[in-house]
């Protein structure tokens, strides 16, 4: 069976590897999260953590094909939404 991130479309791969193309990989045991567990963790959709993606307000790493979202990013998103709330 292919893997989720395997499966997303070219059009998204675009838009986060020009999100993730710049971004250091975590190097101090981060949990690295995928496009599903991010989606589940924020209760959104796959399609609205590659928008969040795509607008910088998620920055993603990019390891190979696959596109991680590192936990810290996920908790400084919702940090961000408590502060505007």
């Amino acid at each position: 069976m292919w893997s989720t991130s395997a499966r997303c479309s070219v059009e998204h791969r675009r838009l986060i590897t020009e999100a993730a193309v710049n971004e250091p990989i975590p190097t101090d045991g981060e949990q690295l999260r995928n496009v599903p567990e991010t989606g589940e963790r924020l209760r959104v959709s796959r399609a609205t953590v590659y928008r969040l993606m795509s607008s910088g307000q998620l920055k993603p790493v990019r390891i190979g094909r696959c596109v991680r979202i590192p936990q810290s990013e996920i908790d400084a998103y919702i940090d961000r939404l408590k502060v505007s709330a």
